[in-house]
């Protein structure tokens, strides 16, 4: 039978026991974190992963995270920031006929809904797309206003796998801030 001075002592072992798991958790980090101070956001993204250089895209600056990899198609977080001089308006009419061809023909919108992303409404879609030789892709994706511009967070990974980075996906998504 356990006396009173023996039950203070086991929750003495376990408050100290569940202090010491908080300390090494937080003085551990498993997160690097991207910070866009031009921009005014940042997020946290897993430890090894790594993030690319921004890169041009499409009227698109294109900062990408995700693990390293040596196949065509990794799991990974895209942030996409207009670019200031470039101008979506300025595109052809092939241009943008050939766009929205590839895109009826590639890509099966499974939800499309406005939702809140870091409390922002932003527009919401997840999908389903063909890519490069038949490379089957499921995503999500959050488009909305941030100062003077768009930003376009996506998350994709090969369909047979989305599954298993969905939450590492969320867990990125909601770990976005703005300052």
């Amino acid at each position: 039978m356990s006396t009173p001075k023996n039950k203070k002592s086991h929750w003495t072992i376990i408050v100290g026991t569940l202090l010491l798991l908080v300390v090494g958790v937080t003085g551990c980090s498993k997160e690097n974190i991207y910070h866009d101070k031009e921009n005014g956001f940042r997020f946290s993204y897993p430890k090894d992963w790594h993030k690319s250089s921004p890169t041009p895209m499409l009227g698109v600056h294109v900062i990408v995270v995700g693990p390293p990899d040596d196949t065509n198609f990794t799991p990974s977080v895209s942030v996409g920031l207009p670019l200031r001089d470039d101008n979506i308006l300025e595109m052809t009419k092939d241009d943008l006929q050939r766009k929205y061809e590839y895109f009826a023909r590639n890509v099966e919108i499974r939800d499309f809904e406005i939702r809140d992303f870091a409390g922002r409404q932003a527009v919401y879609s997840h999908y389903r797309a063909t890519v490069g030789e038949g490379i089957h892709v499921e995503g999500l994706q959050y488009i909305f206003i941030h100062g003077d511009h768009s930003l376009i967070v996506t998350a994709t990974a090969r369909r047979l796998n989305f599954e298993q980075n969905r939450p590492v996906f969320d867990a990125i998504f909601g770990s976005f801030q703005f300052d």
